[in-house]
């Protein structure tokens, strides 16, 4: 539920890029004041969806088992996750091990 009551869903597209399913024209731009006023809305700037818009990039999470003990340390899981692109970070439990 948004915090002004609308039921607005976000959708991750990729990159920084986030589709808010639900979201009202005139809400849309109540958010653009608030970042122009203060500086404080969680957006840098919105724009109305249209079927041209991509994403560089998209953030995906890799599951990776089987992985030999001897192996188990950053540098071996950033050759085994980059045959999938770039990591970006490695969850905490996976470097506590």
């Amino acid at each position: 539920m948004w915090d002004r009551g609308e039921d607005v869903r976000p959708k991750y597209l990729g990159g920084d890029m986030v589709l808010l399913m639900g979201l009202s024209d005139t809400r849309a731009e109540d958010l653009c004041r608030e970042e122009d006023e203060s500086g404080l809305s969680m957006f840098h700037t919105l724009e109305k969806w249209s079927p041209t818009m991509k994403s560089g990039f998209r953030l995906v999470w890799v599951l990776c088992w089987g992985v030999p003990l001897h192996a188990w340390n950053m540098e071996n899981i950033k050759k085994i996750a980059g045959v999938v692109g770039e990591v970006v970070k490695i969850d905490d439990d996976a470097v506590d091990l």
